[in-house]
């Protein structure tokens, strides 16, 4: 009696963790749900689907039932992996969905690569169905497709656009419109000051070539009327007066134009070089929990409203083979990925930057990370970043 209880109880411990373990697998960050066609594991940088196939009705009891029910599992599960990958959030705004309706060879294309998806699992039921479940690294191939498609404009959204995100990348376009309108500007500005140094110039040479040539006067000027030897001392007196007038224009031109070059290129290549001596960090980690982020492909980092990562600065052809970042749920194994090196720069976020799926830094991340985005094979330029969510 004592033993029938105590299984009973034992019974009700083990329905009562797996009906709590369900809800908290379905919770868990790491695996993002694709509607029901399967999960992406931003962990393990793969997508996962499954499929059930049946064999025909006249194959049914045959030899052939089982390979036929396993093709058309797996056709079902690469058909739903196709439906996850749509789902894939390439930032904060945009789906793979969104570059698909724009254009039909994405489709395509990615049809072709999920052709070597492979089979994780297979289970043959007792009716004659096969039940597989089948993943695709999101590196690799299928990373390089997706992120060379994330380069191009994307087609119209449903439902993913929100008028707040719009209105924050036109914000962000005019702003790079402007500086490169201030630096267009600074370039002419420039320009223009060459020219008349130039001008000047030829304005010096022509007097000191009037000067010079009116030198052999002076021989003359011993047999010459005291008049004319007025005059002649008069026009040396002139020219000389021209000349230092000029040469203080020349002076005050150059110096013009050495303040506007250093306007024009400002500190950073200085800067740069001199954190590329100084910052010896190997890699940056982003602690991100409990800021409500969520993943994507290429996560948005910004800092006192200027974007950080990714930038133009960054090397396409390692982002391509290893993408924008890794993702950990743990702070420790973050710091010890050989993605970020043996002495990583570890920061805090302080939440999320219009959407779920960028984050902002602080001030100190700010003047630590701005100076090297432009340092050639620096952790920024070559994508050794890593967040914690």
């Amino acid at each position: 009696m004592k033993s029938g209880v105590k299984y009973r109880w034992l019974a009700l411990i083990v329905a009562g963790i797996l009906f709590f373990w369900q809800p908290c697998q379905a919770q868990n960050p790491a695996m993002e749900r694709v509607k029901d066609h399967g999960t992406i594991d931003w962990v393990g940088q793969k997508v996962i689907a499954r499929g059930i196939g049946a064999p025909p009705q006249k194959y049914y009891g045959k030899p052939q039932a089982r390979p036929l029910a396993l093709r058309a599992a797996i056709t079902d599960a690469r058909r739903n992996l196709l439906e996850v990958i749509k789902g894939v959030h390439i930032d904060s705004v945009t789906q793979v969905y969104n570059y698909m309706v724009r254009d039909d060879t994405i489709v395509t294309r990615v049809q072709g690569i999920i052709q070597n998806s492979s089979v994780d699992d297979k289970q043959y039921m007792s009716d004659g169905t096969v039940e597989v479940v089948m993943s695709m690294p999101l590196t690799g191939p299928l990373g390089e497709e997706l992120i060379n498609i994330a380069s191009q404009p994307p087609g119209p959204a449903t439902g993913v656009l929100p008028s707040q995100e719009v209105d924050a990348r036109i914000r962000r376009l005019e702003d790079r419109v402007k500086a490169m309108e201030d630096k267009l500007a600074g370039l002419k500005q420039i320009n223009h000051q060459q020219e008349e140094m130039i001008l000047f110039f030829k304005r010096f040479v022509e007097a000191w070539m009037d000067y010079t040539a009116s030198r052999p006067m002076m021989i003359q000027a011993g047999y010459a009327s005291e008049d004319k030897l007025a005059n002649l001392n008069k026009k040396f007196d002139d020219q000389e007066t021209r000349l230092a007038a000029l040469a203080s224009k020349l002076d005050k031109m150059a110096g013009r134009l050495s303040k506007l070059e250093s306007a024009a290129q400002p500190a950073p290549s200085i800067e740069a070089a001199k954190s590329k001596t100084e910052v010896i960090y190997s890699g940056l980690v982003i602690d991100a929990r409990d800021t409500g982020f969520r993943p994507c492909l290429k996560p948005e980092i910004f800092a006192k409203g200027e974007l950080l990562y990714p930038g133009d600065y960054i090397d396409m052809q390692k982002v391509v083979r290893k993408g924008y970042v890794r993702y950990y749920r743990q702070i420790g194994r973050a710091q010890q990925s050989e993605r970020v090196g043996k002495l990583p720069y570890t920061i805090n976020a302080k939440g999320t930057w219009k959407g779920e799926r960028s984050l902002e830094v602080g001030g100190k991340a700010y003047n630590t990370l701005k100076p090297i985005m432009d340092v050639p094979d620096a952790f920024l330029a070559t994508g050794k970043v890593v967040i914690v969510f």
